[in-house]
């Protein structure tokens, strides 16, 4: 009888691929306070340096280097730079019905908005994918395989 391979493993799960990226970007904040209300789309930002408070369902946040963060469709949150040392931050604004479910996996939620990782490979994936979105967006759009790079790698 054949010995199993302890190290493959079934997962059943299946989920629509449906993520539309509308616009990404890189923010350099001196004086930096913004409050939005019910934005249509998730933005997911990451911290390469600075630091930061972000205010989600009246609960506040500490952002700094390293951290990636989640604004979501129609919540109110508010974000700012600390005067002395303000932050700069990669950010990908995208919808699709898929968004909430890849989210989740990867540990982001209304709940748990802020994941602390110091992780270089995500920035250089923001990188990246910015870099892209610059030469040829419209293909970048209609492929965000960048984006479940930085998912995976974040859970």
């Amino acid at each position: 009888m054949k010995e199993k391979n302890k190290n493959v493993y079934v997962i059943n799960q299946s989920f629509s691929f449906d993520i539309r990226i509308l616009h990404c970007g890189i923010e350099r904040m001196k004086n930096h306070n913004l409050s939005y209300t019910h934005l249509d789309r998730f933005v997911l930002s990451y911290v390469t340096e600075g630091e930061g408070r972000y205010l989600l369902k009246k609960k506040l946040y500490a952002i700094k280097k390293g951290d990636l963060f989640l604004n979501l469709p129609a919540v109110i949150y508010s974000q700012y730079s600390l005067p002395e040392n303000p932050y700069t931050y990669y950010y990908v604004a995208f919808q699709g019905s898929a968004c909430s479910q890849l989210l989740q996996q990867a540990g982001l939620s209304e709940f748990s908005p802020v994941l602390h990782l110091n992780e270089p490979y995500i920035e250089k994936q923001m990188k990246k994918f910015i870099r892209n979105y610059r030469k040829i967006p419209f293909l970048l759009l209609s492929k965000p395989t960048l984006l479940f790079s930085i998912f995976s790698r974040s859970s």
